[in-house]
């Protein structure tokens, strides 16, 4: 993965916790505990600087801390996913989204967006039989449809 699209990922993540920590909804709060914060921040600063493995074992090490089934599980599988992204590994980070997803402890918006990001590793990675109809849900729940959103897979040039 190039570095300025690891960037990018990088603070949309991290703005995505800064939202998601504080998010309500009407029955439920998505909080992360301090010391769960503090350990996704300091993967995410090793993350930036390219420290891969000491990041993924620092996530790998809070995963077996948090709860199971959790919100904070959630979060720590999601940020796991977007490390093996980093690492060009798209079938652990697939894998890895999924099982964030299929916690169904995410908020909607992030769900939404893990979703879209999914979709898009499994049809870049020929997986179209899993990937489209992933996208087709996303497209159908997205409310703000831009040309850049349609654009989730390489288009041959034609000469």
């Amino acid at each position: 993965m190039s570095k300025p699209l690891l960037t990018i990922l990088i603070v949309l993540f991290v703005l995505g916790i800064g939202t998601v920590s504080a998010a309500e909804t009407k029955d439920e709060q998505f909080l992360l505990s301090e010391d769960t914060y503090k350990a996704l921040n300091q993967a995410q600063e090793l993350m930036e600087k390219e420290s891969y493995p000491q990041a993924q074992q620092q996530l790998n090490n809070l995963l077996d801390k948090v709860e199971k089934g959790s919100y904070e599980q959630a979060v720590v599988l999601q940020t796991l996913g977007f490390l093996y992204s980093s690492l060009e590994q798209y079938k652990k980070a697939t894998d890895t989204f999924q099982r964030a997803l299929d916690l169904d402890a995410l908020p909607k918006d992030v769900t939404h967006t893990l979703r879209y990001n999914l979709a898009q590793l499994l049809i870049a990675d020929g997986q179209y039989k899993k990937g489209i109809p992933l996208m087709e849900e996303w497209l159908s729940a997205e409310k703000n449809l831009t040309t850049q959103s349609m654009c989730f897979w390489p288009v041959p040039i034609i000469k």
